[in-house]
């Protein structure tokens, strides 16, 4: 596919941020904030958007492409998404709709080049705080270190994690969610690596 190609990908939404300590995703709590329901997170409505980039542009978008993303209305938990993109002078415009409602736009490019990495050497090492601070102006401020204790997963935990994705659906083997989360964590590691930041790292200026 080329970008002189528009593309339409249709998926079914999912909140998989029920249990999120953020609790615009909780249905009750939603709810009480005006919502129909629980917001489907906007890393996974990104994702949706991505998906028809990836698909013109592959690895070489994933290694030095860019997207601008604004979030305008919330995505429900199991509605139809449908997901358009469309040539626009080399780049990409994507429009994420719901139920006939714009929900979010996005402009993706690709890079002539890949940049250059900073080295992570470059960056100040602050300790990180025991306790998340609340997010406010000062916490959040240019300059400011960023991060907490890194969250050490033991074999109780895992065992713990087995146990209730095995109670909410039983016909999963505990290999496929061990998997799973090993998955999750590449692309936890690997979105840190390109943010290109670590624990103790330094917010951007505004």
């Amino acid at each position: 596919m080329t970008t002189a190609q528009a593309t339409t990908y249709t998926v079914e939404t999912r909140n998989l941020s029920h249990a999120s300590e953020n609790r615009i995703h909780d249905d009750q709590a939603a709810r009480m904030l005006g919502f129909s329901r629980g917001l489907v997170p906007g890393v996974e409505v990104y994702a949706y958007a991505c998906h028809p980039v990836v698909r013109c542009w592959g690895r070489d978008w994933l290694a030095h492409g860019r997207m601008e993303c604004r979030f305008l209305k919330p995505v429900y938990d199991g509605r139809l998404a449908l997901v358009k993109a469309a040539d626009a002078q080399g780049a990409l415009e994507v429009t994420v709709e719901s139920e006939g409602v714009l929900c979010a736009t996005a402009r993706a490019a690709l890079d002539a080049s890949a940049a250059v990495a900073p080295s992570i050497d470059s960056y100040a090492h602050r300790p990180p705080p025991e306790h998340r601070p609340a997010a406010d102006e000062t916490s959040l401020a240019a300059g400011t270190s960023l991060g907490i204790t890194p969250f050490v997963l033991t074999s109780d935990m895992a065992a713990s994690i087995d146990a209730i994705f095995a109670k909410r659906i039983p016909s999963t083997p505990k290999k496929a969610w061990r998997i799973r989360a090993s998955c999750c964590a590449c692309v936890t590691s690997s979105f840190a690596r390109t943010l290109r930041c670590r624990p103790g790292s330094t917010s951007a200026a505004r």
